[in-house]
């Protein structure tokens, strides 16, 4: 292209802009602005991830001047995949071009554009005349980085903005303050391209956003743009509300425990109005008081207060008050051999007195318990079904009544009791959260129909069982239970396994690392977002407890004696986040 071509080109399109500029905008226009108080910064984001395709028309080292299709204008800081073209793929029978082939070559910022042309400079790879240069049209991945500070209203109406243009991809980490390098390592993990940061600017009566944009690869900020918040333009409704994170500025607490717990629980399990933990540790709950340090409870010296049999397994731990007396009953299900009981126990007048054993798994879901058959080759078999502990079993009556109180009974049909989570939301039909076989979360209704998926798998989990597979033999498979989900709010929570970066799928070659999610529901939107990102050591199990999350992980110390008596050797380690918001 011509540098006289290039300057008549300008002019004509600065003329166009002067005349279209000096027209009265639309009322539509006009009002739409109004309604979003981001509009600035979205457009911003959106122009440098408009698709668009070009040639290569010359080259010169590393710069390279491109012709683009129609009169489209690229963004300044904006990059293009190059790509060169191969050998086309033809119809087998009709011979015509199917698709034209192509290998990406390299990419490209652009540094100086107008319409219909752009001038880019090399940042990886090569380039060549009759290369193409292209934004692709599918969605961006970014990072969506809110630093410590920025009101979380305006942050959350944001994200939606954001996701809503349906242009982006969106991962999101916990809030903080780091530095951009640490942010492209935080985004690289995720596989984003982008990061977009949002930290907080302007006053409390004149809030401001600013939004910066960096690209991953070599963390270079290419966009910083503000948006102005004036009063009355949020939305009224606040997605994700309930959403509460780690307080970052107050160190997290760990203790750590000379057994090899394997489930926690917590719950007010003596009526003091203070919570108890529960660690279920081979054949024993052992049960402390969380402080400054962790103390037996209830003024026992021995944290031992309640033992099953030799041999047993703990398979499922927690607490709920049955009988609304202010005291929370413990729910215990074991396998021992091919036998698997469940028990009910309570704590009064300094002691623990069993009100219901049975066979099989049992569970609180929501308000309600549930009970599953157990399979004596190990795992389970048909599926839960509604338990009166008083009286071995659901009447009608009791169902009915139950229903009308908004505590129905009914659940979706699943393979495995602890495979689901009651999500409640106020004027919405309850959703159940649980992960399908291939170990994405979703969301299922009552009657089981499946209305969300997540993008990622959460699997592997990290809790198999013995399963012998004949009657005394010493040789012995696994069964597999999937990972705690906890209700909190509109929504759960529950541990993501990051898995190795490899070509091959296999779930025995591990993971990288271990996530806590926080997954919400607003409507028919779902939203995940990284409550705790890279947890320490290999994480187990956890609970919420008031303003506490509680975090059991295998520990790196070793119990010699375990050694000897060839157990597992790692003892346990206790991590306690201090959290913040409602639930």
């Amino acid at each position: 292209m011509s540098d006289i071509f290039r300057k008549a080109h300008i002019f004509l399109w600065l003329m166009a802009s002067l005349i279209l500029a000096a027209m009265p905008a639309y009322a539509e226009d006009t009002v739409e602005a109004q309604k979003n108080p981001f509009a600035s910064t979205l457009d911003v984001a959106l122009s440098y991830f408009t698709p668009m395709e070009g040639t290569v028309d010359t080259q010169e080292g590393d710069t390279l001047e491109v012709s683009l299709d129609g009169d489209t204008i690229a963004a300044m800081g904006a990059r293009f995949g190059i790509f060169r073209k191969g050998a086309p793929y033809l119809h087998p029978v009709t011979k015509q071009v199917i698709v034209q082939g192509e290998t990406s070559v390299g990419t490209a910022e652009v540094t100086a554009s107008g319409p219909g042309w752009a001038t880019l400079v090399l940042i990886n790879g090569e380039a060549g005349e009759g290369d193409v240069v292209r934004v692709s049209s599918g969605k961006v991945k970014a990072l969506f980085y809110q630093e410590a500070g920025v009101d979380w209203d305006i942050a959350e109406e944001y994200y939606f903005w954001l996701k809503d243009t349906g242009r982006f991809t969106l991962a999101e980490t916990v809030p903080g303050k780091v530095s951009h390098e640490e942010i492209a390592a935080i985004a690289s993990e995720w596989g984003t391209d982008i990061a977009i940061i949002v930290a907080p600017a302007g006053t409390p009566a004149e809030p401001q956003l600013r939004q910066t944009l960096m690209w991953v690869s070599d963390y270079k900020v290419f966009s910083v743009e503000l948006a102005h918040i004036r009063p009355g333009e949020l939305s009224t409704f606040k997605k994700g509300e309930e959403y509460f994170i780690p307080d970052k500025d107050i160190p997290t607490i760990e203790y750590r425990i000379p057994h090899t717990a394997t489930l926690i629980a917590a719950g007010d399990i003596d009526g003091d109005g203070e919570q108890e933990i529960l660690l279920a540790a081979g054949s024993s709950i052992h049960f402390f008081s969380a402080g400054a340090s962790l103390e037996p409870a209830f003024k026992s010296r021995d944290e031992v207060i309640l033992k099953g049999k030799i041999g047993q397994i703990p398979v499922w731990l927690e607490t709920v008050d049955l009988d609304r007396d202010g005291l929370d009953e413990i729910l215990l299900s074991v396998q021992r051999g091919r036998t698997t009981m469940s028990f009910i126990y309570e704590y009064k007048n300094g002691g623990f007195s069993q009100l219901w054993q049975g066979q099989g798994f049992i569970r609180a879901i929501g308000r309600n318990l549930y009970t599953q058959s157990a399979d004596p080759d190990g795992g389970m078999m048909g599926s839960p079904e509604p338990l009166d502990w008083k009286q071995g079993g659901q009447s009608t009556d009791q169902a009915a009544q139950a229903e009308q109180a908004g505590q129905s009974g009914r659940i979706p049909e699943v393979s495995n009791i602890y495979n689901l989570a009651q999500v409640r939301e106020q004027g919405q039909p309850l959703r159940y959260a649980s992960f399908n076989k291939k170990g994405h979360l979703t969301m299922l209704t009552a009657s089981g129909e499946v209305s969300w998926v997540s993008e990622q798998r959460y699997r592997p989990f990290n809790r198999d069982l013995p399963r012998e597979t004949i009657a005394g033999a010493e040789e012995e498979e696994f069964w597999t239970i999937n990972d705690r989900m906890i209700p909190v709010g509109n929504g759960v929570y529950a541990f993501r396994r990051v898995p190795r970066k490899t070509n091959i799928k296999i779930d025995g070659l591990g993971y990288k690392k271990t996530v806590l999610m926080g997954i919400y529901v607003s409507g028919n939107d779902v939203k995940e977002g990284i409550l705790i990102d890279n947890m320490r050591g290999n994480a187990i199990d956890f609970v919420v407890s008031g303003d506490r999350l509680y975090v059991l992980s295998e520990s790196l110390s070793i119990n010699i004696l375990n050694l000897f008596k060839g157990k597992k050797v790692f003892t346990s380690k206790l991590t306690v986040y201090l959290i913040r918001g409602e639930q």
